[in-house]
């Protein structure tokens, strides 16, 4: 699987810590290496949040 972002996502990256970064950045490795989404939820049509614990959550979308 790809991720791709948006300048939405971009533009908030750039506000969260260097160590939510770090953390950002390794759920999306997994996520485009082995198809593992982590804890998710199902929006509608084909839009997903991905869940992360104590830190709010971002929108993945098919």
């Amino acid at each position: 699987m790809q991720a791709d972002t948006t300048k939405e996502f971009d533009d908030w990256y750039e506000t969260v810590s260097i160590k939510e970064q770090v953390q950002i950045d390794a759920r999306v490795s997994r996520i485009e290496e082995y198809d593992h989404l982590g804890d998710w939820k199902y929006l509608d049509d084909g839009v997903a949040e991905l869940r992360r614990k104590n830190a709010g959550e971002f929108i993945l979308q098919k």
